[in-house]
């Protein structure tokens, strides 16, 4: 019996899986990226997921984890409620690049609840950004969010453009009869960053009706994730890779982010190619052992496919 992991910054994702790759069980719950999320939330969230998947399960062979937060406080929590035989832990790139294309090396764009754009190989990674939400975190869920909140705020004060933005944010902070309900909402927890991410899809709902903000945001934050790839790209010394694998959530919310994205990409380097990814994080783990057992990249991602339906984002088979 296997377990698969991925815990980022919204939410904590698990199934456990036989050595013939059958889904037994899964669970899910909040986020674990203490960066967004009070440790005791992180505390509840672990908790709460592996109740859901361990349910009747008695011993784990191997847990195959991404996560995003404490590793000691959740191998703890794992070790309380099943025997396990070994736990691996993946750091978020190689595990995103491994379930996005099936691939040890590449080039990775990583927008999620953060982002960060990464070069990986096997035994080194290089990085540009990821310096979380209130240092950095340019293009990504809690960026756009944030963004869109301070576009309604300026509709609201007189002195910013009307947007559709600015109805959607005073519905979903119940601000209707009285604006400043935003900022008691905001404000009156400890970890207000995750509440901006969840307004990513306002704002992906506002462009989808034309809104002119709505759209520059997301023009915005593809561009921003180019500059960031361009940069790394630029310190690359002895390899020229041509592919970019996608991966995170903030990238699916509206089309016009990714056309920015290859457009400041092209801008510098026309040759490179953008590639939306396999699989969500979740399947890196069971990519990750038939790729162990000699399968090749299309080999695996077709076995993880039909194992995994749930977790799978494009069909898009590339060389």
């Amino acid at each position: 019996m296997y377990l698969t992991v991925d815990g980022g910054g919204s939410k904590l994702a698990a199934a456990c899986f036989t050595e013939d790759f059958t889904v037994v069980a899964r669970g899910r719950s909040g986020g674990v990226n203490t960066t967004q999320n009070r440790p005791e939330s992180v505390r509840e969230h672990v908790e709460e997921c592996l109740e859901q998947v361990l349910r009747g399960v008695e011993a784990i062979d191997e847990a195959l984890v991404v996560f995003v937060g404490p590793r000691d406080l959740f191998a703890q929590a794992l070790q309380n409620h099943v025997r396990v035989g070994r736990i691996t832990f993946f750091d978020e790139s190689h595990a995103a690049l491994m379930a996005g294309s099936g691939r040890e090396e590449g080039l990775l764009a990583l927008s999620g609840t953060g982002s960060d754009v990464f070069y990986i190989r096997p035994g080194e990674t290089m990085r540009v950004g990821g310096w979380g939400p209130v240092l950095g975190d340019q293009g990504s869920g809690t960026w756009i969010g944030l963004q869109a909140a301070r576009a309604a705020v300026r509709e609201l004060n007189e002195w910013g453009e009307k947007t559709l933005l600015t109805p959607l944010i005073l519905r979903h902070f119940g601000a209707e009869a009285d604006s400043w309900n935003i900022v008691r909402r905001v404000y009156g927890q400890n970890a207000p960053f995750p509440e901006m991410a969840r307004l990513t899809p306002l704002c992906a709902q506002a462009a989808r009706e034309g809104d002119e903000v709505a759209l520059r945001i997301f023009s915005e934050a593809g561009r921003l994730m180019g500059v960031q790839m361009n940069t790394l790209l630029g310190g690359l010394k002895d390899v020229s890779p041509r592919d970019v694998t996608l991966c995170g959530g903030a990238w699916k919310a509206h089309e016009r982010m990714l056309e920015a994205f290859e457009e400041e990409l092209h801008r510098l380097r026309p040759d490179m190619r953008v590639h939306r990814p396999w699989f969500e994080h979740m399947a890196a783990g069971p990519m990750h052992l038939l790729r162990k057992q000699g399968y090749s990249p299309i080999e695996a991602r077709r076995r993880v496919a039909q194992a995994f339906e749930m977790e799978i984002i494009s069909r898009e088979e590339w060389t």
